[in-house]
């Protein structure tokens, strides 16, 4: 399949950074381990993917917007392109050496994401998709599952709480609605994947609170071509604004929408 010309620059450019991730790994007594705001990790080796990635894409795109995790200075800007990155999105399991992680890249253009790689160098996975591609892994197309329903279905969730965020959530009010189904759930601690497993037919749905642009862009933008229905804990569809989502198979979407939606109360 031949690739638009910006989904193949970004997979250049993700290789590049996913190449440094394995390269660190064998020498992983250089890691430096920096706590950052809460619970939250950062290391050396976060900086240095994030600085190759973007020095890659800038010889392409000068005057985009450059928005990551590491370097976040900016709010995006929906009339400026930017490229929004998580170069290790499952640090923790990094620095623990658990095998569950990936860099996760996007471009945000017109207020819509217009590609999105996403590589689990562990696995040698690569999950992409572009303007007119579908989703891919490995080059192959992919379409989430048939899942008819949430019985013993399985899931994946995260969630982060803070006293910016203009909702609540109880988690415990979600899981008693979803006693029931007899499902699965997944905490993974690497949003990026959960996403593409969702595309890929791995996973049924997720859903998540306290997400930051680099944890959810890229992997929302492969589910929904990969057929995935999104919305945020309130219903907006395909919003790429809110820091709640779900993302789900078309026929487990209404029941999990529910369970998740028992738990949310707005504040304003």
């Amino acid at each position: 399949m031949s690739l638009p010309p910006i989904l193949n620059r970004a997979l250049k450019a993700s290789y590049e950074g996913a190449n440094e991730i394995i390269h660190f790994s064998k020498r992983i007594d250089n890691l430096e381990v920096i706590k950052k705001d809460g619970n939250d990790l950062t290391t050396n080796l976060d900086k240095l993917v994030e600085d190759k990635v973007f020095e890659n894409l800038k010889k392409y795109y000068p005057d985009f917007h450059y928005y990551g995790e590491e370097t976040n200075t900016l709010e995006i800007d929906e009339n400026v392109s930017t490229w929004v990155l998580d170069p290790i999105d499952g640090t923790r399991n990094y620095v623990y050496q658990y095998p569950h992680y990936a860099l996760s890249l996007a471009c945000f253009s017109e207020g819509k994401v217009i590609c999105a790689v996403i590589i689990d160098p562990c696995r040698d996975d690569v999950f992409c998709a572009g303007e007119g591609t579908g989703a891919l892994l490995n080059n192959k197309r992919i379409r989430c599952n048939k899942k008819q329903n949430l019985q013993h279905s399985m899931l994946a969730n995260v969630g982060h709480s803070s006293n910016e965020q203009n909702y609540s959530y109880d988690i415990r009010k979600t899981l008693e609605q979803m006693y029931s189904y007899n499902l699965t759930l997944r905490r993974s601690g690497c949003t990026s994947l959960d996403l593409a497993y969702v595309a890929s037919g791995k996973l049924d749905g997720f859903w998540g609170h306290g997400l930051k642009p680099w944890d959810r862009l890229a992997g929302q933008f492969i589910a929904q071509n990969a057929g995935a229905l999104v919305s945020s804990f309130d219903g907006i569809p395909d919003s790429y604004e809110c820091d709640n989502l779900i993302v789900s198979t078309p026929k487990c979407f209404k029941e999990l929408s529910v369970c998740v939606k028992a738990g949310y109360q707005s504040k304003e």
